[in-house]
């Protein structure tokens, strides 16, 4: 999985298009916003506000998931639409 620290995250488009590769990449299960932010070497508050630019742009949005890496029930990122 390549971090945020990987990238030299500069700016939240980075972190944004991170974000989106992460939540492809767990598909068709999810994780919380706590845990993709250690997995991408970033805050959770970062990743939420990355999470903002995904949802706006209508490509994700926030729902309720069991999380796959830490087992808790907690808001994640989904694709807007799961079957393309």
């Amino acid at each position: 999985m390549v971090t945020a620290r990987d990238w030299g995250i500069q700016n939240s488009r980075s972190l944004t298009e991170l974000l989106s590769l992460a939540v492809l990449q767990h598909l068709p299960s999810a994780c919380c916003f706590a845990c993709i932010a250690t997995e991408l070497h970033a805050t959770e508050p970062e990743v939420r506000g990355a999470a903002q630019m995904l949802i706006l742009q209508q490509a994700f949005k926030p729902a309720w998931r069991l999380c796959l890496k830490c087992s808790r029930t907690e808001e994640a990122l989904v694709r807007e639409k799961q079957f393309d």
